[in-house]
């Protein structure tokens, strides 16, 4: 079905005299922003009502088929209202975050409507207008998707700002720690459905924290939390927490997870979410954060060009089931528990430079196990919200995350254990050198063969050259292709 309408500048004129209506009408929105009960829906029909609705009602009772001229009319007027254009003193109520979603303003935050519920909107609203029956059954979708489409390629896109956090009793600032009065200003996914409390702890969840990681490890993990709320991906990290069963990693994450809400945290594995098809992705748009506490025993990347787009925040192509793919970026970071670390054949510096790798190395005694310990931190959900929003200020304020010696271990470790390049260097106790050097062939040659001794994978000369370049080897040329290095122990090298 299109519409179509016989004098759009007759029509046009009669729009911006009723766009006037919103500027005598805005005394109302003060008024709808303190009924926080309203959902969107709600919210958006008053404000219709208030608008278009004046210059609807009651129109098309008596068509018995559509009148193009008469839809194009309540189509222009519901998208004008809700859009506006240039010039236009209308509030924004309303952004998409993609063609088939949008963000609608509820009096105290942005909530999230898919197209099948705006279109019910609509039908709601063309049905309290009392317009012919006719539009009621025909119009609301074809309407819902041109306002989406407009929304999208005029620029009117969901923007959040990971600054703001959305309470029940205001909205905090997260700059100065300030509680502020709702407002249409903020858009943000952070959103609670219970008041702020400035003064809340968490003494049991800080024991079970320190009964499982030194302090400078437990900084670290704080931070990581905090990274979740970002709006962004700028540090370009995942956090990846390692250790077999009783180490109090479970519970921890289950924790934070609760503290956030469930209703806001996605819990996919790192497999899920790098598969190729975005399902995954696309369920995690609007997210405040993606917490996955049992990623399996063999943790493999579904596709590694996905993984590095993800970490690193870039835009990546998503499916709802039966629509059209789209990009987005508004999706959050992880951290994910493994009980062994990820598998990848990418060796890059790219890899490991996203892995943050946290270990929890004690195991608890059994006797100690408390299996009522997660019961107990939900009456910590206000503090161990504070204790996650402190270590967000802190990666704020240092704009880097803190340092361990225990994650840095870890680190090197991890890149021998997948590294059969790194993990040859490191027993044959060689390292980069400005003085000494041996020719690639050579080299590749005392390897391959030692490779095939420990039955590692075969890999070409080149791949080997990019290895050792990756752990900071200098491949040159001196009459031929010849590598910088030397062995730490008191014997010759063997070649």
């Amino acid at each position: 079905m299109s519409f179509e309408v016989e004098s759009p500048t007759a029509l046009g004129e009669a729009i911006d005299a009723r766009v006037v209506c919103t500027k005598k009408n805005t005394h109302k929105d003060s008024e709808k922003q303190q009924d926080t009960q309203k959902t969107a829906q709600e919210f958006l029909l008053s404000y219709l009502a208030d608008t278009a609705g004046m210059c609807i009602e009651g129109k098309g009772k008596e068509d018995e088929r559509i009148n193009a001229k008469t839809a194009a009319e309540f189509s222009m007027l519901i998208e004008r209202y809700l859009t506006g254009v240039d010039g236009d003193n209308i509030p924004r109520y309303i952004y998409a975050d993609s063609l088939f979603s949008c963000r609608c303003y509820n009096g105290r935050y942005y909530e999230r409507i898919d197209l099948s519920a705006f279109s019910f909107l609509i039908k709601r609203f063309l049905v309290e207008s009392q317009v012919g029956v006719v539009y009621q059954q025909n119009c609301p979708k074809k309407i819902a998707e041109e306002v989406f489409a407009t929304l999208w390629h005029t620029g009117q896109r969901w923007q959040p700002d990971s600054r703001y956090f959305v309470f029940c009793n205001g909205v905090l600032d997260i700059e100065n720690m300030s509680l502020v009065p709702f407002s249409l200003a903020y858009q943000t996914n952070n959103i609670f459905d219970f008041d702020f409390t400035e003064n809340a702890n968490c003494p049991m969840f800080e024991k079970a924290l320190n009964d499982a990681l030194d302090t400078d490890t437990a900084n670290v993990l704080q931070e990581l939390f905090g990274y979740q709320l970002f709006s962004d991906a700028r540090h370009e990290k995942i956090g990846v927490l390692v250790g077999c069963g009783r180490n109090g990693k479970s519970v921890i994450l289950k924790a934070v997870a609760h503290a956030l809400g469930k209703e806001r945290v996605t819990n996919y594995s790192l497999p899920q979410i790098t598969e190729k098809s975005g399902i995954h992705i696309s369920a995690m748009v609007g997210k405040m954060a993606n917490i996955c506490f049992d990623s399996g025993s063999v943790v493999k990347v579904g596709d590694e060009a996905i993984f590095k787009q993800y970490v690193s925040g870039e835009p990546i192509l998503c499916k709802q089931l039966y629509q059209q793919p789209y990009l987005t970026t508004d999706y959050p970071q992880s951290v994910i528990a493994v009980n062994t670390l990820p598998q990848s054949s990418d060796m890059s510096d790219g890899w490991f430079r996203r892995m943050l790798i946290i270990e929890f190395p004690r195991q608890i005694p059994i006797e100690q196990v408390d299996t009522q310990l997660f019961e107990k931190l939900k009456e910590e959900q206000m503090g161990i919200l504070l204790w996650v929003l402190e270590g967000m200020r802190r990666l704020i304020h240092q704009e880097h995350f803190s340092t361990s010696k225990a994650i840095e271990d870890v680190a090197i470790q991890y890149r021998k254990d997948i590294d059969s390049v790194a993990l040859w260097l490191d027993e044959r106790r060689y390292f980069p050198s400005n003085k000494e050097s041996v020719t690639l062939a050579n080299l590749f040659e005392n390897y391959d063969k030692w490779r095939e001794t420990n039955r590692f994978s075969a890999m070409r000369q080149t791949t080997f050259r990019k290895r050792l370049e990756a752990l900071k080897y200098r491949v040159y040329k001196s009459g031929t292709t010849v590598v910088g290095i030397e062995q730490k122990i008191d014997e010759t090298l063997p070649f």
